[in-house]
This record gives C-alpha cells, sequence and structure tokens, in this order.
C-alpha cells in the first residue's frame, strides 16, 4: 500500500511538472524559432501561441488535431513552417517576450505552392499578404508574395525593442483567392 501511495504520488509530481513546462517563462533562453520550438498541442511553449482571424480585429486560438498532425479549425491550418491561410481568415502567430531587451528577428518566406504557366484550367492566384505587428498591433512590416518564380520568397531581419511579457503578432493572409497559398513561414527572435 505504501509503495502505491508513493507511486501515485510521483506520478502526480512528473504530470504537475510537464504541464507547468507549457506555461513558463524561458527566459534563460536567447533564442526563439517558430520551427524548432513547434510543439504539438502545446500552446505557449516557448512563448508562441496560434491563432486565425485578423489581428486588428480579433483573433481565435487554433485547437491542436491530432488526427491532422497540425493547428487548425475550418478555414487555417498551421503546422511548423507550413501556413495555409484562407480568404476568410488569416493564420496568426503571437510571440510573447520572454525577457527584455534588443531583438532581431529574422523572417524567411516562400510559396511552397507555385503558380504553374500554361496548365489548362488554372487560375491566377492573387499571392499572400504577411505582416508583422508590434505589441500595440502597428504594423511594423508588411510583405506581398505572388507565387510567381520571381516573387515566391522574401527574407527580412527587423531590430525591435521588447520588453518582458509585450507581443509580437506575425500573420499571414490569402487575399482574395486562397488557391496556391501555402507558405513555408520560418521567424526567428534572437536577444
Amino acid at each position: 500500500m505504501r509503495k502505491r501511495i508513493i507511486c501515485f504520488l510521483l506520478c502526480c509530481a512528473a504530470i504537475f511538472g510537464l504541464s507547468a513546462c507549457a506555461t513558463q517563462p524561458y527566459e534563460d533562453y536567447k533564442t526563439f524559432d517558430n520551427v524548432e520550438d513547434y510543439c504539438s498541442d502545446a500552446q505557449g511553449y516557448m512563448g508562441w501561441d496560434y491563432f486565425s482571424g485578423d489581428v486588428a480585429w480579433y483573433v481565435e486560438r487554433l485547437a491542436y488535431v491530432p488526427y491532422y498532425g497540425c493547428y487548425r479549425n475550418k478555414y487555417v491550418q498551421v503546422q511548423g513552417s507550413q501556413w495555409r491561410p484562407h480568404r476568410e481568415a488569416e493564420v496568426v502567430l503571437r510571440h510573447t517576450a520572454q525577457r527584455s531587451g534588443n531583438a532581431t528577428v529574422d523572417i524567411s518566406l516562400k510559396i511552397i505552392e507555385l503558380q504553374l504557366k500554361d496548365v489548362p484550367n488554372h487560375y491566377d492566384d492573387d499571392g499572400v499578404t504577411f505582416k508583422v505587428y508590434d505589441n500595440a498591433k502597428n504594423i511594423i512590416y508588411e510583405q506581398e508574395l505572388t507565387g510567381t518564380e520571381e516573387t515566391s520568397e522574401a527574407e527580412k531581419t527587423l531590430s525591435v525593442k521588447l520588453k518582458k511579457g509585450e507581443e509580437l503578432w506575425f500573420s499571414l493572409s490569402a487575399n482574395e483567392r486562397e488557391l496556391h497559398d501555402l507558405t513555408d513561414v520560418h521567424i526567428t527572435i534572437r536577444f
């Protein structure tokens, strides 16, 4: 009986320790990467949270769906660096600063599904729009990608001063059509 109680207490302590991991601040870390830090079913891990909607108006937290292996709702989907927006809702990623200081934000974007020219019944797409918002939800960077080979990718480095607890918002919009909008989005924040 005594062994069972000790086992039960150890199991409870382990479960409590694991659940606290996803919400604790990561003050000792100096680099945060949306691809390396992607963790299934762990909203808030390393300061990353996944949403859909419109940053300026309303966002809704995405649920992790184990069957598909990604965060999604009926409109959008996120699996690591692969973001699929919808004309009804943007893919939104929020990073909550885990420390204060000057941060370098490296952004790499690439449309994965390139438009194919000279293909019968192929419809032209209007590309995607990627935006970065500061803590007050002001746009600090905006980039359009059309999906043609010349403008299907972009890279940018931003310098941002952050206080612990402040937020950076990243969004990917499908514009009017979501055809061929699967985009590789890689964001690295270094202090």
